[in-house]
């Protein structure tokens, strides 16, 4: 998995290497200007868990966060800003290539884990769509959906679970609900009955945490 910082000074450059953010390399697009390359990970992930990680990086580090979005292009070494604003004397700058870590970066599986558990108690929301928030994942093959009992398969989850990190026990149940191959609905609405004092904890968005719930535990 890599990350995209682009648009950022050579101050942040050096408190990425002391970061444990080590560059894969870094590109000097224009006088002073600089992309970095991180490689966080050897494994992939989605693209909503690599978005955000990008978008939250971006922020630290102080690069453009409209250039963060996952399909945003890195510039190639050896050819030329052709920005007209870069323009001088006639010339454009030539994208300069600097060798950085050329490996994984130190910290990167630990802040890529430290995201994905915030995502699974439901502290991080992932930034998604109302149109991706009504799509789950197709169940695995050879396994057939379960039409019925949604309701009671969920409240033996919610039984079964520590009442003391409620916000945990909405994301084992929403996860167990969508391998056991209940739809969405179903499972909002079985949520939505048995988790425990939901009117009074997500008072004025369940439904929009309810869906963010399913949402995110889908993406595991």
């Amino acid at each position: 998995m890599y990350i995209l910082l682009d648009d950022i000074k050579k101050p942040e450059i050096k408190r990425l290497y002391k970061d444990g953010f080590e560059p894969f390399y870094y590109l000097e697009t224009s006088s002073a200007n600089y992309q970095a390359i991180i490689k966080l990970s050897d494994n992939r992930l989605c693209k909503e868990i690599q978005a955000f990680i990008s978008k939250q990086l971006s922020k630290i580090y102080f690069a453009d966060k409209n250039s963060s979005d996952t399909g945003h292009f890195f510039r190639l070494a050896g050819f030329t800003n052709r920005k007209y604003k870069y323009l001088k004397n006639g010339v454009f700058p030539f994208v300069k290539l600097y060798i950085g870590k050329n490996k994984t970066c130190s910290k990167g599986q630990e802040y890529i884990d430290r995201i994905i558990k915030g995502v699974e108690n439901c502290l991080i929301e992932l930034p998604v769509s109302p149109a991706e928030i009504t799509t789950l994942p197709a169940i695995k093959a050879g396994k057939k959906a379960a039409v019925s009992n949604c309701m009671a398969y969920i409240e033996k989850v919610y039984s079964s679970g520590n009442s003391d990190d409620i916000s945990s026990l909405d994301f084992k149940a929403a996860f167990y609900g969508i391998r056991k191959g209940f739809t969405q609905d179903e499972i909002k609405a079985a949520m939505l009955k048995l988790s425990p004092d939901i009117q009074g904890r997500k008072k004025g968005h369940i439904d929009d945490y309810l869906l963010r719930t399913i949402k995110n535990a889908s993406l595991k």
